[in-house]
């Protein structure tokens, strides 16, 4: 038996005690769009750099040290584009869809987390209707995705770009906040 003959479709999701890793994060969504929905945004609460809520960094928090290591990986490297590939379906899901729909619950994934957390825009992209291709079928899988997902990474280099400083004494500023006209999404330095 190989491939999706071996399984479910959760195997590989799971850790030993018993934690979705796949729908383990802090949910950012949630926050933002209660935020919204109050006219808090973006003066009294961020559209962009929104706090992990204290709770979840609690030691008896439900949550996976692999989940807090992505976490804390995100937060040391200031990555700016980013994908999680899965197999199973053929779909694109984003963060911050601004109607709400849902094709299935993304608030609690790495997706929302990374863009409402820090500046990486990440996608979730669903590439093969199997959840599990067979050795034999990888090549088959690349050649229908490779111009696709090369184009995706060639993302990272359009966008803003430059350096912010102070006008006084031409030093970088830190932590300055980018908002684009007509985009609700601020960024950082």
């Amino acid at each position: 038996r190989q491939g999706s003959e071996l399984s479910g479709w959760a195997m590989g999701r799971w850790t030993y005690e018993g934690i979705d890793l796949n729908h383990n994060f802090a949910d950012l969504n949630t926050a933002l769009w209660d935020a919204e929905d109050n006219d808090l945004v973006p003066h009294e609460f961020p559209n962009h750099y929104i706090p992990i809520p204290e709770y979840y960094t609690f030691a008896n928090a439900t949550v996976a040290p692999e989940t807090r290591a992505v976490i804390d990986w995100m937060q040391r490297y200031p990555f700016v584009l980013s994908a999680n590939l899965h197999g199973g379906e053929l779909v694109v899901t984003y963060p911050f869809d601004m109607t709400r729909a849902y094709w299935k619950a993304q608030e609690l994934t790495p997706t929302a987390d990374d863009y409402l957390h820090t500046n990486c825009f990440e996608i979730t992209v669903e590439l093969s209707c199997d959840k599990f291709p067979h050795a034999s079928e990888l090549p088959a899988e690349w050649e229908n995705n490779r111009e696709s997902l090369l184009l995706y990474m060639e993302q990272v280099h359009r966008g803003i770009k430059g350096v912010v400083r102070d006008r006084d004494t031409e030093q970088g500023i830190a932590n300055a906040i980018i908002s684009v006209d007509g985009i609700n999404h601020d960024v950082r330095t």
